[in-house]
């Protein structure tokens, strides 16, 4: 499983390059999320956390490994594209290429996924996915479907959404906190902060994201918080769903 592990480390760069830059353009990007993240069909083959909540048995692993294969198969292109850290060499159609198969990769691996998984697993995933989008959520079609905001509810959430993307890319500026799709610090290059620093950043992440959610929640009528509790579920530390940037050394 580790070496499984530095494969989708190195797979989620290109979902991150693929998808994380857009998502950190949009007022309040990025959720509680650094640099982008997968679905949580995908992280759960290798994120500990992750089965632990979801009560994976070893049967459905046992199940999963072919997906896990491919994930370890579509990460190593990857991994060998950005080799010595040369971003693909500077090749950008190939650099394209890989993305387009990763992307494909996922969406077939996020759907073998969910075939193994009981209803009350796959009603997990998806509370935990929307819990993952943060203030992104509530730009959501489907979420914002099924929540039925209103026009005027949207400019308010416009208004508090930008607030807190100045504030979340104040907070990742000051903490040396970069993303790996070109927002939120320059790039993914750069020494990743340390763990006490990382410790600090998340704290105050999550002090900032939970006061943006008050604000969010005061504008809801109270049929729109029951729909929103019930499509999130109970609190999941997304935290947790961070993929971290592999060290050169290993």
């Amino acid at each position: 499983m580790a070496k499984l592990a530095k494969w989708v480390l190195a797979a989620a760069l290109v979902a991150a390059v693929a998808g994380g830059a857009q998502a950190q353009r949009q007022p309040g990007g990025g959720g509680r999320g650094m640099g982008g993240m997968q679905p949580v069909a995908v992280l759960l083959l290798s994120n500990a956390d992750l089965q632990k909540e979801l009560k994976i048995t070893d049967d459905q692993k046992k199940t999963l490994k072919p997906a896990m294969d491919k994930v370890e198969e579509q990460a190593k292109k990857m991994r060998e594209m950005f080799a010595g850290g040369g971003g693909g060499g500077g090749d950008r159609e190939a650099m394209q290429k890989v993305m387009e198969e990763m992307r494909k990769a996922n969406d077939e691996v996020k759907a073998t996924v969910e075939k193994a998984l009981t209803p009350e697993q796959a009603k997990r995933v998806k509370q935990i996915d929307v819990q993952a989008m943060g203030m992104r959520a509530f730009t959501n079609e489907d979420v914002a479907k099924t929540l039925k905001i209103t026009d005027d509810q949207k400019e308010k959430l416009k208004g508090v959404a930008e607030e807190y993307g100045k504030e979340s890319a104040d907070l990742r500026q000051e903490y040396g906190i970069r993303g790996f799709g070109g927002g939120g610090g320059g790039g993914g290059g750069g020494t990743p902060p340390s763990p006490e620093k990382m410790a600090e950043y998340q704290k105050k992440n999550k002090a900032l994201t939970d006061e943006t959610m008050e604000k969010v929640m005061k504008a809801m009528t109270d049929d729109q918080k029951k729909a929103w509790k019930e499509m999130t579920g109970e609190p999941f530390d997304t935290s947790k769903l961070i993929v971290r940037p592999m060290r050169r050394d290993n």
